[in-house]
């Protein structure tokens, strides 16, 4: 469906020879902030897991010299194991990820943002317990402390946290964006074009969000593609709060799937001039790709 109503909109952009930001308003935005996305998976062409405190802190200065203004990192670090089974971390894990943090908030120093994200890897006592610890290191919000099917566990963690929180990348239609909102238990909705009903679901969630004072940063982890159509619907929106620019967009096996490389420079991205959403599939991912024409 998702895919579906993207494409929808692209042909309809194409029509007009107008790129869908000017189709949703009449004054979008030229320019959008964005942040570096887990630096932790090294920051560069190359995927590289990094977990030591040092070089954690090397690469956020990295993406800070870039012009990036904020970083987010998953101070958890660890790729095989999930902690939603235990009610609490354990002293070494909790020392690891505030070591984690530290180094990067003293290398970024206090004007960058600094969001924390646990990949709803935590239960509601442990991310009240990560929280904690993590306060004094300014962090902006707190992506998917636990998983979004637990909606009780995040009025929870609300009560008892100052962090801000984030989730909404794993939701699916309007509807599921509600119970959140009327809580009132997180401050931004992270909803992915690809999840959520493409566009024209988006535009019915950023009304709940305009409602109830709440911002949105798109989910954005995918192709070129889902790249481009989210600066679309972002230069458009009243709800805006920064783009999600994730390490996996520096990849050249991303990249080169897609016409047009887009890339933000100095911290943000120029909204793509080209009718539509602005990007198209390379003669590269054409030539690999199994196409099916339906009639």
């Amino acid at each position: 469906m998702s895919a579906i109503d993207i494409a929808l909109w692209d042909i309809k952009g194409k029509v007009a020879d107008q790129p869908i930001a000017k189709l949703l308003t009449s004054h979008p935005r030229e320019r959008l902030s964005c942040y570096a996305s887990h630096i932790e998976y090294g920051w560069g062409p190359f995927s590289r897991f990094v977990t030591h405190p040092r070089d954690l802190a090397r690469l956020a200065n990295k993406a800070i010299k870039q012009g990036y203004r904020a970083i987010k990192v998953d101070p958890i670090l660890t790729r095989s194991a999930h902690f939603s089974d235990e009610l609490s971390l354990n002293e070494e894990q909790v020392k690891d990820c505030t070591n984690r943090v530290a180094a990067i908030r003293c290398s970024i120093g206090g004007k960058a943002k600094l969001i924390i994200d646990t990949h709803a890897n935590l239960t509601p006592h442990a991310a009240i317990q990560l929280a904690q610890h993590l306060s004094p290191y300014n962090i902006a919000y707190f992506e998917e402390p636990i998983s979004p099917l637990d909606i009780t566990g995040f009025k929870i963690i609300h009560k008892n946290t100052r962090i801000p929180l984030a989730t909404g990348e794993r939701l699916t239609i309007n509807h599921s964006y509600q119970p959140f909102l009327r809580d009132k238990s997180i401050a931004i909705l992270q909803l992915d074009l690809g999840n959520c009903g493409g566009i024209t679901a988006a535009l019915k969630i950023e009304a709940l969000a305009k409602q109830q004072h709440c911002l949105l940063q798109l989910h954005v982890c995918g192709s070129p593609i889902a790249t481009a159509a989210a600066l679309q619907f972002e230069s458009a929106s009243q709800c805006f709060l920064i783009h999600e620019e994730h390490e996996i967009n520096l990849k050249p096996d991303n990249y080169l799937s897609a016409k047009y490389h887009y890339q933000p420079y100095r911290g943000y991205y120029t909204l793509p001039s080209h009718p539509g959403i602005g990007q198209e599939l390379s003669k590269l991912a054409l030539a690999n790709a199994t196409i099916t024409t339906i009639n």
